[in-house]
């Protein structure tokens, strides 16, 4: 919770966050954004940003429903999404501005 074990990859990182805030940051020169035709304000395409904290906690929740015993199937589906997309210039732009 505190942010300090954050990701820090030893080679430069091939993932989207960690190539955010390591350009947010100033440790990358420049961020690459590929795919800029997407019919968005700025033409980035959207992520539903989640913070790992949430899926940990949601992968506890889901391991407690099944010692429950509450699913009646074979399997249960679960939306682990905040239904709240940004765009990745926009979320760059956040990092800076919070110089994360």
């Amino acid at each position: 919770m505190s942010g300090l074990n954050g990701e820090n990859p030893i080679n430069k990182p091939s993932s989207l966050v960690p190539i955010i805030t390591q350009t947010a940051s100033g440790r990358l020169p420049e961020m690459n954004v590929w795919g800029t035709d997407y019919k968005t304000r700025d033409g980035s395409c959207i992520r539903d940003y989640i913070h790992v904290s949430d899926i940990a906690i949601a992968h506890i929740n889901a391991l407690e429903y099944l010692i429950a015993k509450k699913q009646h199937s074979n399997f249960s589906i679960f939306n682990l999404g905040t239904g709240n997309g940004v765009s990745v210039l926009k979320q760059l732009l956040l990092l800076k501005k919070y110089q994360v």
